[in-house]
């Protein structure tokens, strides 16, 4: 429930049946290919994942008049404000066209006396509003009537169109800002890269005639991780499982008790270099890396690895993947131990202050989102102006 007031006295307070037409989508028959791909755009919130536009004109599958009839799919005008009522709740997108969607949307074709965009961002800001009016066991749904019992302020149509123009104003200057931090971000990508290639290049060398030009196959051996079957699955267990890319669950039997060095052998994480934790159980997505420790320093190899992009190096399928063979003849330059301490300890006194700055930046894009909020909440409140 809205409180009168904490709005200005000239504002109303409607629900949302009162100021458009509610609307459930719904989905043609997938057995009926005549129903599929034709000329109404048809969408659903898989289509909004990720999607930052304010507007949309089709998703990822179309249906044909003939699909249209034979469902619960309505189509909608252009300027028909889309909010997904499941899987999740909160997507809001405006339609730029005729258009109509799943059963995972409730839908406003608003009326006259509010400006599409208005409706739009306050619909943005009211995500907690209706997930706190859903229900359901297996996913949180919020249905048709209790969507069209949220409350909306509303100021006069002029007013709405002054407050849309500010909350823009303003987003527009976040927007700027959180552009320029996303480029200093990767910028600090760029920057551990090239510290990587200063080290590795012998840019940190103290002895550098002692430096020796060998193999990977010369100074390590690799073998699988065990593999993780379901009988043996126990979540209750203390041990870390890890898959080639750190810690993915918790079980109790087949761990490694001591640290292990582990490279990523397929998937998304192919090639990626970790120390796992004591007490860790290592999948078969993962190699074992075995090596003289009295020859060399585990994070000297790990920033090593890493600097290498062994995923360069995998089969070019859809699931990357790579062997041992491609991995032993990579060539490297290979310094004494007491060499690898100091150009590890020059890249991480490096890295360490990359880290903070990241931090920070990571904070900054943190108040950016904060900031929205803020500014929706102030927009509702009859503040912002």
């Amino acid at each position: 429930m809205i409180d009168k007031d904490t709005i200005p006295k000239h504002w109303e307070i409607k629900q949302l049946s009162d100021i458009g037409e509610i609307i459930s989508g719904g989905t043609p028959s997938t057995k009926v290919p005549s129903y599929w791909n034709g000329n109404i755009s048809w969408i659903t919130p898989a289509d909004l994942s990720g999607y930052s536009e304010k507007s949309i004109c089709r998703g990822k599958k179309s249906i044909t008049e003939q699909g249209l009839k034979n469902s619960s799919a309505r189509l909608m005008p252009k300027n028909s404000v889309l909010f997904s009522s499941r899987a999740p709740i909160g997507y809001v997108v405006i339609s730029s066209n005729e258009l109509c969607t799943n059963q995972g949307f409730k839908s406003i074709v608003p009326g006259k006396s509010v400006n599409v965009e208005f409706l739009f961002y306050y619909l943005k800001s009211s995500k907690n509003i209706a997930e706190n009016a859903a229900s359901g066991t297996t996913f949180k749904e919020i249905s048709s009537k209790k969507f069209s019992k949220l409350e909306i302020p509303l100021p006069p149509l002029s007013e709405q169109q002054q407050i849309v123009s500010k909350i823009e104003e303003l987003f527009s200057e976040l927007d700027k800002g959180k552009q320029q931090l996303d480029t200093v971000k990767q910028q600090f990508k760029t920057y551990r890269q090239a510290v990587l290639k200063w080290a590795f290049e012998g840019r940190f060398k103290q002895n550098t005639e002692y430096w020796r030009q060998t193999t990977l196959g010369e100074i390590i051996s690799i073998s699988s991780g065990i593999n993780l079957s379901k009988s043996k699955r126990d979540d209750k267990g203390d041990f870390l499982v890890y898959g080639g890319n750190g810690p993915t669950g918790r079980h109790s039997e087949y761990m490694f008790e001591d640290e292990k060095f582990i490279i990523g052998r397929v998937g998304a994480h192919c090639g990626n270099a970790h120390i796992t934790k004591p007490k860790s159980w290592i999948t078969d997505n993962a190699f074992v890396v075995s090596f003289n420790k009295d020859e060399i320093y585990i994070r000297f190899l790990l920033y090593l690895i890493n600097f290498l992009e062994l995923n360069n190096y995998s089969s070019s399928t859809a699931q990357p993947v790579i062997s041992q063979g491609k991995i032993y003849p990579i060539g490297i330059l290979l310094p004494p131990l007491d060499e690898q301490l100091n150009v590890t300890r020059e890249i991480e006194t490096r890295l360490s202050v990359c880290d903070k700055m990241e931090e920070t930046i990571e904070n900054s894009l943190r108040q950016v989102e904060s900031l929205r909020q803020s500014i929706l909440k102030q927009a509702f409140e009859g503040k912002l102006l």
